[in-house]
């Protein structure tokens, strides 16, 4: 689906950096931190800010057009994708690799958490740490 018509889809004002900022997301296969983003919005667009980068980002978040996932740096990276995947995180290089999660047990889980505790759950993510197939051949 095309930039534009994402942002259509997801009755947000279609502005060129919007369409830049959603574009970058897709060509690093949907995940992106915040301040390279930034560097590369600001390539092509030289007065943005990083506020409106965030401000951006947190739109695209709030209309389910991408979510926001944590990464073994502590940055926040951004993923172009609304489906809920677990995160693999290498512990030596900090490659990363999404796996989708099945719909329905995530369902569950999170209907049962959601009770258990009282809390009402507003995102959710799943980061698994290891090591990638590269850094385990180096180990052996």
């Amino acid at each position: 689906m095309k930039e534009l018509d994402i942002l259509q889809d997801a009755h947000i004002k279609v502005t060129p950096q919007r369409i830049a900022i959603l574009r970058l997301l897709k060509e690093n296969s949907g995940h992106l931190g915040v301040k390279p983003l930034y560097n590369l919005v600001s390539q092509q667009y030289p007065n943005i800010s990083l506020a409106t980068i965030y401000k951006t980002l947190e739109l695209f978040r709030s209309k389910g057009v991408l979510r926001a996932v944590a990464v073994a740096s502590g940055e926040a990276n951004c993923c172009s994708s609304p489906d809920f995947n677990s995160r693999l995180v290498c512990s030596t290089c900090k490659s990363t690799f999404d796996i989708p999660v099945p719909e329905i047990d995530l369902k569950e889980y999170l209907e049962d958490v959601s009770s258990r505790s009282g809390y009402r759950l507003t995102s959710q993510q799943l980061v698994l740490y290891g090591l990638c197939p590269k850094c385990s051949r180096q180990e052996a």
